[in-house]
C-alpha cells in the first residue's frame, strides 16, 4: 500500500494521456505499432540515467579540436533536420517531456533507477496499447455501424 501512496498520480495521469493519444495516432498499421513501442522503450531507456548517457556520448567526441569541430557540425546538421521536420519531432518531444516529468517525480518520491524504469515502461506501453485499442474499437466497431 505504501508503494501506491508514493506514486505521483498527476504526472502518471499526464503520461497515460500522452501515450494513449500517441497510440491513437499511431494505430494506422502494425508497422507504426512496432515503431511506437520501440520509441516508448528508447525514451524510457534514455531517461534512466540521462547524465551518464550524455557523458558517454559526448566525452570522447570533445577530446580534441578536430573531433569537437566534427561533433558541432553534425549537431548543427541534426538541428536543421529537426527544425525542418518539426511536425514529426514534435510528437517525440512531447513524449520525452512527459517522460521527463514522470522520471523526476519518481526520483523525488524515492524510487531507484530501475524501479522508475519499470514503472515508466509498464505505464507507457500499457497507455500506448490502450490508445491503439481505443482507435481499433472506435474505427472497427463503432464507426463501422454508421458506414454500413
Amino acid at each position: 500500500m505504501s508503494f501506491l501512496k508514493k506514486l505521483p498520480i498527476r504526472s502518471l495521469l499526464i503520461i497515460v494521456l500522452t501515450y494513449a493519444i500517441f497510440g491513437w495516432v499511431s494505430a494506422v498499421s502494425w508497422y507504426n505499432w512496432l515503431e511506437g513501442a520501440t520509441l516508448v522503450l528508447v525514451i524510457s531507456l534514455l531517461l534512466i540515467a540521462p547524465l551518464k548517457t550524455i557523458r558517454i556520448c559526448f566525452s570522447s567526441w570533445l577530446a580534441s579540436d578536430a573531433r569537437a569541430f566534427i561533433a558541432i557540425t553534425v549537431l548543427s546538421f541534426l538541428t536543421v533536420v529537426v527544425l525542418t521536420w518539426i511536425q514529426v519531432f514534435a510528437q517525440f518531444f512531447i513524449l520525452l517531456s512527459a517522460g521527463m516529468l514522470v522520471r523526476l517525480d519518481l526520483q523525488v518520491a524515492g524510487f531507484r533507477e530501475w524501479h522508475a524504469f519499470g514503472i515508466m515502461v509498464v505505464i507507457s506501453l500499457a497507455s500506448f496499447v490502450l490508445g491503439v485499442g481505443i482507435n481499433y474499437v472506435w474505427l472497427q466497431v463503432i464507426w463501422a455501424r454508421y458506414i454500413s
